[in-house]
């Protein structure tokens, strides 16, 4: 699947695009499914994903790999298959790049919450190419609805009465997300087979997401959950690759190595609020 022939996938991020590619769904929480099983291994070129899905601008996904019938390299995790975003590189010669801006407009938010910048570039010159990316993106989510849930214990002896349980609540849920994420690398073409590459990148988060819900039975009840990235932490993740490739003149052979250095950082804060009236 291209995203860059869908107009909307391909202003969004990574969530919006697997939204849209074949076999795949993803519902608000942000979880993957293949043809509706949720155990599905996701990578991101090859290699497991380590950062937030929303993180990856869809302009940076060259294109999505949809596969239901995993070789027994992968790990068996993925039951329901694998998908593989593969993201741009680039490797024309001279400077060739794309800048993109965007934004959403609606009922629940506007720019100001829903808005992004993404740059991709590289720069090819005789058997040296340099490629970079960079993406800054926030998005917003709310969603609200209600529960009510009534369990009916029956007995089977005469004198005991049927108790009866009911549950009543109504919630509202806001997200809040920022991301960015660059990319430097470079790829070295010794000749035409055999390529070495080396790559670092850099990802950082930003999230608050508040739940209140408001209970009417079995008693007036109120419940406000708050977590949210802390502030004083960098909340941030690094990986350096370093990669070699051989091609041969059959296709269908290929030998790939490769080296990866991985430091991440993730504090959050939860908070919970009651209020019993």
């Amino acid at each position: 699947y291209n995203p860059d022939k869908d107009i909307i996938a391909s202003s969004g991020s990574a969530e919006d695009v697997l939204t849209q590619a074949p076999m795949v769904s993803v519902d608000q929480d942000g979880e993957v499914s293949l043809r509706g099983n949720s155990n599905v291994n996701i990578l991101v070129d090859g290699r497991a994903k380590r950062i937030d899905l929303g993180s990856i601008a869809a302009s940076q996904i060259e294109k999505v790999e949809v596969i239901t019938s995993p070789s027994a390299k992968y790990d068996p995790e993925g039951m329901a298959g694998i998908i593989n975003i593969v993201l741009k590189k680039g490797s024309k010669d001279g400077f060739n790049g794309s800048l993109k801006l965007n934004g959403r407009h609606n009922k629940y938010y506007s720019l100001d919450k829903m808005n992004g910048l993404n740059f991709n570039g590289n720069y090819r010159r005789q058997k040296f190419n340099f490629f970079s990316s960079l993406s800054l993106n926030n998005k917003f989510s709310n969603r609200n609805g209600y529960r009510n849930t009534i369990t009916t214990f029956s007995s089977t002896i005469a004198d005991n009465a049927d108790i009866v349980d009911s549950i009543f609540y109504n919630y509202t849920d806001n997200n809040e997300r920022f991301f960015y994420n660059f990319k430097f690398g470079i790829d070295y073409y010794i000749n035409d087979f055999l390529t070495i590459s080396s790559q670092l990148k850099a990802d950082h988060h930003n999230q608050k997401s508040t739940t209140t819900q408001i209970f009417t039975e079995p008693q007036p009840y109120s419940e406000i959950s708050i977590e949210d990235d802390d502030a004083d932490n960098p909340n941030l993740d690094l990986e350096w690759l370093f990669i070699l490739d051989r091609e041969y003149t059959d296709p269908d052979q290929a030998l790939s190595f490769s080296i990866n250095f991985h430091k991440g950082d993730d504090a959050e804060n939860a908070i919970l609020i009651d209020d019993i009236e």
